[in-house]
C-alpha cells in the first residue's frame, strides 16, 4: 500500500541495497485517512474464517503508559483500565480474564477489580495478568505512594561550583528535579539568583558567569508535579592565571622561534604569517613556539581547524621542543577528534588519559569519555581560553571555547607536570596528500570594552533625554561592531577609541527635568470639605516612582495617579489625616529626579452654635403628648359640722400647725431644669387626692418643679395655702363654739 507509519517505512536501509522504499505517505501517530481505514478493513482474514481468531486480544492497553508511573498521595485511590481490540482495533471482551497483584501491601494494595489504594509511604510494582484464548500477557507498572519533590540537582555538577575568573566565561546550569524516590522530574518554571552579583551572575537561561573572585551563593528554584522548591549552591570563583594574549607567536620578527619537524616528506608542511596577526599551517608534523615557556597563564587565541586525519592537537607544557608529545615528548595534548576532544598527558611514552579512550581498550578516562558535542567542527574561528595551572600538588586544567566551559579538572596523578613548558601544535597527513589544517588568529584584550557595553545595555531608563539617549545608542552600536567583527579585522586603537566615545555618552547623559504645573495644581484643602486635592506634574507618568509628604512616604492606597502628564490626586481620607498648616508634597521620578509643592491644610471654618430650641424648653423634655394638667385637687367638700361631741374630757389644745415652709422660687426656665417624667406628675395627682395636710402642700411644689416655666403652678401654690389657712380657721371656730 502507499501509506506507511514513519517508524517502519521511511527510514532509510543503506544496509541493505536491494531494498526500495519510495511512493509513500507517511501518517504520522497512525491517524489513518479513511482511504488507509479501508485498505485495513479488507485485509486479514475473511469473513467465513474470522473464527479462526477466537476472540484474540492481539493489543491490549493499559491506561498507565510503559514509561509512566502511578503516583498517589496517602489513601488516595487509581482505577486501572485495561482493554483489548483484535488486529483492525475492533474491541474484544476480556471479561473475567484480567487478575491484579501488588508486590508491597504495605504501600498500596489493589481490588479485583484494579482499584489501587495507597496505604504508606514507599513504592512498589503493580503486576497486571491478561488471558486471552489460553495466551498470558503480564504488564507491570511502578506505584510510588508520598514521593516529593525533595531538591535540584545540576548535570555534571556535584557539591560546590568551581569557576575561574576567566574574562568572558561562562558555564551552563542544568538543573533537574529529584524526588524522596530517587526519580528524576523535569523541571518547568525555572528561576537562577545569586546573592553577590559582585561575585558571579546568572541569567535567566541558566548561564553562569564569573565576575570576580569569592564566593556567593547560587540559589536555584523550579516546580516539578505541581510542587516548588529552592535549593541553594555555593559557587567559588577562584583566580586564573594573568591572561597571556600570546601576542609574541605572531611577530613576524618571531617566526624563527617556530620549530619542530615534519612527519613524512610528503606533504611538506606549510607555514604562514600574516601582518603578524593571524598564522596559517598545512601542518604534516609537529611544531613548538620555544621563544618562551608558558606557566599559569590563562592562553587566549582565536583558532579553527580543518581536519583531515582524526585527531589534530594543541600542546601544554611541553617539556622537550624536539619530541612531539606522543611520540616520545612529555607535555600535556588536547586532541580534536571526530568523535570529540579528548585531554591527555605523556610523560615519554607513557599515558594517562582524563578525558576520551584508549583506542582498542576498554578504560575511560579518569574524568570520563571525550568531551562532546565537538566545539570546532565548523570549521570556523573560535575564542579558546586554555591554561595548566598549578593547584596545591596538582595542575589544574582549564579549557574555555568562545567562553564555554569545556573542562575543569584537577591533574594530580602520577607524573604531574608541574615545571613551565612549551606551547605547541601537532597535525598529520592522509592518504589524499592533504594535511590538517590551522589558523591562529591574534586575540585582542576587549574586557574594558565589555565592560562598556554592559554598562551602557543595563540602561534602560526613558528618563534621559532623547537627544542624550541617541548618543548613547550610536556608540553603543560602534562599540557592538566592534565586539563581533571578524577575529583580526580590528585594532587595538578602534577598541580603545570605542570605550572612551561609550564612557563620553555615559556620562553626558542628561535627565528630564520635572516641575510641578501649578495652574493645574490645588494648593490648600480645608478640613471636613471632604474634597480631593489634584497635583500635576510635567514628568512622564510612565517614570513615576512615589509621593512623599515632608519626607515621608504616601502609601499608594491614599492617592489616585494617571497619565497627564503625571496627574495625582489624594484622597479625602488620607487629607483629613494631616494637621492644619502647610506641607511639602514630593512627586519621586526615576533617576533620583523630584518635583514639590506647597499644600496648606486650613481648619474647618468655625460653626454658629445652634438655638436651643428655646432653651429647648429644656428640650420640651421632646414635648411628650402635653402632660395632663395634673387635675384640679377636687374642692374638698365643706368639712361637715361637726358632730355635737359628748362632752368627753376637755380636749387637750392642739399643737399650732407648723407654719408651712417657704414655698422654694418656681424655677428660671432657662434654667436647664431636669423634667419630671409624667409618672412623676401622675404620682403627684394621687398624693394631692389622698392627703390634705400639709404634705399635700409639699406634694404640690413637687408637681410645681415639674412645670417649671408654667405660671399655673404658682396659682396652684397660692390656692393650696388659702386653703390651709381655711382649714385652721375652721378647726379655731370649732373649738370656741365648744367653749361656748
Amino acid at each position: 500500500n502507499n501509506y506507511v507509519n514513519g517508524l517502519y517505512g521511511i527510514s532509510e536501509h543503506p544496509e541493505n541495497e536491494n531494498l526500495v522504499v519510495e511512493n509513500n505517505t507517511d501518517v504520522v501517530d497512525l491517524n489513518w485517512p479513511d482511504e488507509a481505514k479501508a485498505i485495513m478493513a479488507k485485509s486479514g482474514l475473511q469473513a467465513a474464517y474470522t473464527g479462526l481468531r477466537n476472540q484474540q486480544a492481539e493489543r491490549i492497553c493499559v491506561n498507565v503508559g510503559e514509561e509512566e508511573r502511578i503516583l498517589l498521595d496517602l489513601e488516595e485511590t487509581f482505577q486501572i483500565s485495561v482493554t483489548a481490540t483484535d488486529g483492525k482495533d475492533n474491541p474484544v471482551a476480556l471479561g473475567d480474564t484480567v487478575y491484579y497483584d501488588i508486590v508491597d501491601k504495605g504501600v498500596a494494595t489493589v481490588s479485583d477489580t484494579g482499584l489501587i489504594t495507597a496505604q504508606g509511604d514507599g513504592v512498589t510494582v503493580l503486576r497486571i495478568y491478561v488471558v486471552s484464548n489460553g495466551i498470558l500477557d503480564v504488564f507491570e507498572r511502578e506505584v510510588y505512594v508520598d514521593d516529593n519533590l525533595e531538591k535540584i540537582l545540576l548535570k555534571t555538577i556535584s557539591g560546590d561550583i568551581s569557576l575561574f575568573a576567566v574574562p568572558g566565561s561562562k558555564t551552563q546550569l542544568k538543573p533537574y528535579g529529584l524526588t524522596e524516590r530517587a526519580r528524576e522530574l523535569e523541571l518547568t518554571d525555572v528561576v537562577y539568583k545569586t546573592s553577590d552579583s559582585d561575585i558571579a551572575v546568572v541569567n535567566e537561561d541558566g548561564i553562569l558567569m564569573p565576575v570576580a573572585v569569592g564566593e556567593t551563593t547560587l540559589t536555584v528554584t523550579g516546580t516539578a508535579e505541581g510542587q516548588t522548591i529552592s535549593t541553594n549552591y555555593n559557587v567559588i570563583v577562584k583566580a586564573v592565571g594573568e591572561v597571556s594574549y600570546m601576542d609574541e607567536i605572531f611577530e613576524a620578527e618571531n617566526q624563527s622561534y617556530w620549530v619542530g619537524r615534519d612527519l613524512s616528506a610528503n606533504p611538506a608542511s606549510s607555514w604562514s604569517n600574516e601582518d603578524g596577526v593571524s598564522l596559517s599551517t598545512e601542518l604534516n608534523g609537529f611544531r613548538y613556539y620555544n621563544g618562551c615557556k608558558y606557566g599559569d597563564e590563562l592562553l587566549t587565541f582565536y583558532m579553527s581547524i580543518d581536519p583531515e586525519m582524526t585527531w589534530p592537537s594543541i600542546y601544554l607544557r611541553a617539556q622537550q621542543d624536539n619530541k612531539g608529545i606522543g611520540l616520545g615528548g612529555t607535555g600535556y595534548i588536547i586532541c580534536f577528534t571526530d568523535e570529540g576532544m579528548q585531554l591527555q598527558r605523556f610523560n615519554g611514552t607513557k599515558r594517562t588519559v582524563f578525558y576520551g579512550k584508549i583506542a582498542q581498550s576498554t578504560m575511560e578516562g579518569i574524568f570520563g569519555l571525550n568531551v562532546t558535542p565537538y566545539p570546532l567542527e565548523d570549521k570556523q574561528l573560535h575564542k579558546i581560553q586554555v591554561a595548566a595551572q598549578n593547584e596545591g600538588d596538582g595542575v589544574r586544567l582549564l579549557m574555555y571555547i568562545d567562553g564555554q566551559e569545556i573542562f575543569n579538572c584537577l591533574d594530580t596523578a602520577e607524573g604531574v607536570i608541574k615545571e613551565e613548558g612549551y606551547f605547541g601544535l601537532i597535525g598529520t597527513a592522509a592518504s589524499n596528500g592533504e594535511a590538517d589544517k590551522f589558523k591562529f588568529v591574534k586575540a585582542l584584550d576587549t574586557s574594558a570594552l565589555e565592560a562598556a557595553v554592559d554598562e551602557a545595555e543595563a540602561i534602560t531608563d526613558s528618563g534621559y533625554t532623547a537627544e542624550s539617549l541617541a548618543a548613547l545608542n550610536t556608540a553603543l552600536t560602534a562599540a557592538r561592531e566592534i565586539l563581533e567583527a571578524e577575529p583580526g579585522t580590528t585594532t587595538k586603537e578602534q577598541i580603545d577609541s570605542a570605550v572612551a566615545a561609550l564612557k563620553k555618552a555615559i556620562a553626558e547623559l542628561e535627565k528630564k527635568t520635572v516641575e510641578i504645573v501649578a495652574s493645574q495644581t490645588d494648593g490648600s484643602y480645608t478640613l471636613g470639605s471632604n474634597k480631593s486635592v489634584t497635583i500635576t506634574c510635567s514628568g512622564d507618568f510612565d517614570e513615576f516612582v512615589s509621593v512623599m509628604v515632608d519626607d515621608v512616604l504616601v502609601d499608594a492606597g491614599n492617592y489616585n495617579v494617571e497619565e497627564g502628564s503625571t496627574i495625582l490626586a489624594f484622597k479625602p481620607t488620607y487629607l483629613e489625616t494631616l494637621a492644619v498648616g502647610t506641607h511639602t508634597v514630593t512627586l519621586n521620578y526615576t533617576l533620583d529626579r523630584s518635583a514639590a509643592t506647597a499644600l496648606k491644610i486650613e481648619a474647618a471654618p468655625a460653626t454658629e452654635p445652634s438655638e436651643p430650641s428655646e432653651p429647648s424648653e429644656p428640650s420640651e423634655p421632646s414635648e411628650p403628648s402635653e402632660p395632663s394638667e395634673p387635675s384640679e385637687p377636687s374642692e374638698p367638700s365643706e368639712p361637715s359640722e361637726p358632730s355635737e361631741p359628748s362632752e368627753p374630757s376637755e380636749p387637750s389644745e392642739p399643737s399650732e400647725p407648723s407654719e408651712p415652709s417657704e414655698p422654694s422660687e418656681p424655677a428660671d426656665p432657662d434654667d436647664e431644669t431636669e423634667a419630671t417624667t409624667p409618672s412623676e406628675e401622675a404620682a403627684g395627682d394621687e398624693n394631692s387626692e389622698d392627703e390634705t395636710d400639709g404634705t399635700n402642700a409639699s406634694n404640690a411644689t413637687a408637681i410645681g418643679g415639674a412645670k417649671t416655666g408654667d405660671t399655673s403652678a404658682f396659682g396652684l401654690w397660692i390656692f393650696l395655702v388659702l386653703l390651709s389657712a381655711l382649714g385652721m380657721i375652721v378647726v379655731f371656730v370649732s373649738k370656741r363654739k365648744l367653749k361656748g
